[in-house]
C-alpha cells in the first residue's frame, strides 16, 4: 500500500514540505505580489460546497500528511508553523463539513 504522501505527489505537483507551505499560504492570504495579499478574504467568513470542494481536492492529501506527522519539519519556522495551523484547524472544517472527522486534528492535538 502506497503511503499518504505518496498518493498525494501522483495526485499534485507540490510535493516537499517548503512547497506545501508555499501552497497553503498563497491560496489562503494570496500570492505575495498581488496588490490583496494579506487583506481579508471572503470566503475566511463563509464558505459553500464550491468552496469545500476546492479546499478538498487541493489540500486533503497534505492535511492526511500532517495528521501522520510528515509535515512536522513546517513547525520549525514561523512561517511553516501558519501553514499548519491552516491546514490543521482551518481546513478540515471544509474537507469534512458537518462530519465529526472536521475536529480530528483538534482531538488529537496535532
Amino acid at each position: 500500500m502506497e503511503s499518504f504522501r505518496q498518493a498525494y505527489a501522483k495526485k499534485k505537483s507540490v510535493r516537499m514540505p517548503s512547497e506545501i507551505q508555499s501552497h497553503i499560504l498563497n491560496f489562503w492570504f494570496g500570492e505575495p505580489s498581488s496588490p490583496d495579499y494579506s487583506s481579508i478574504k471572503p470566503f475566511w467568513f463563509s464558505g459553500g460546497p464550491s468552496l469545500d470542494q476546492e479546499i478538498k481536492e487541493k489540500f486533503e492529501g497534505a492535511y492526511t500528511m500532517a495528521l501522520s506527522g510528515e509535515l512536522d519539519t513546517l513547525s520549525e519556522t514561523p512561517e511553516g508553523s501558519l501553514a499548519l495551523i491552516i491546514l490543521l484547524d482551518q481546513f478540515p472544517r471544509n474537507i469534512y463539513r458537518r462530519r465529526p472527522e472536521c475536529l480530528f486534528s483538534r482531538l488529537t492535538g496535532s
